[in-house]
């Protein structure tokens, strides 16, 4: 071999070397030092969130009451003056109520039956049938107050008819109505395993 070929082979040596010295080192760092950096960077990430939350406490109190009071916001909009009110409490608190709106805009209820209604989906549906005697305008106002104090009810069954025996120019033009309906009021249903 010539001296070249030998400082050549020692060289192309150290080369690979060094080569296979940077790969195992890289390896290194991205099986052994990249998981721990990233696991620090997310403990850091973790410290600075609580230590926002912990300046926050004082503010933390407020946030709690404002949701609270957002959700009793929406329980009284989806149920109405029937939010909170047990199952059994329902019906003669309806009654009560629908005389009272009844009264407030000059309708005459005649009767309110109640009726069973079916479960549909995560809800159980209240059925009432509803006797009314008055004449439109008061019978629109009615369903007004209806919708604000009773929250989320659909009216599944409407049947109006004039009564019968009214001759006069004013009754003509402004009827006095018999109302038939049926009153649907929907409740989260708490038994889930019927």
């Amino acid at each position: 071999m010539s001296p070249l070929t030998e400082n050549r082979n020692p060289r192309l040596t150290l080369l690979l070397l060094a080569v296979v010295l940077a790969l195992a080192a890289l390896a290194q760092g991205m099986y052994l030092l990249w998981p721990q950096y990233k696991q620090w960077q997310e403990q850091r990430a973790s410290e600075e969130l609580l230590q926002r939350a912990t300046r926050d406490n004082g503010n933390l109190e407020q946030q709690i009451l404002q949701q609270r009071q957002r959700i009793d916001a929406l329980n009284q909009q989806l149920y109405g003056e029937l939010t909170g009110l047990p199952e059994e409490q329902i019906e003669s608190f309806l009654v009560g109520r629908l005389q009272n709106i009844s009264w407030n805009t000059g309708v005459e209820l005649i009767s309110v039956v109640p009726g069973s209604g079916k479960r549909i989906q995560n809800f159980r549906e209240t059925l009432f049938h509803v006797r009314l005697q008055a004449r439109y305008r008061d019978f629109f106002a009615w369903l007004q107050q209806v919708r604000e104090d009773l929250g989320y009810s659909i009216i599944q069954r409407f049947e109006l008819s004039p009564l019968p025996g009214q001759t006069g120019a004013a009754e003509l033009s402004d009827p006095l109505l018999r109302i038939n309906l049926t009153l649907v009021i929907y409740r989260i249903d708490k038994n889930e395993d019927e």
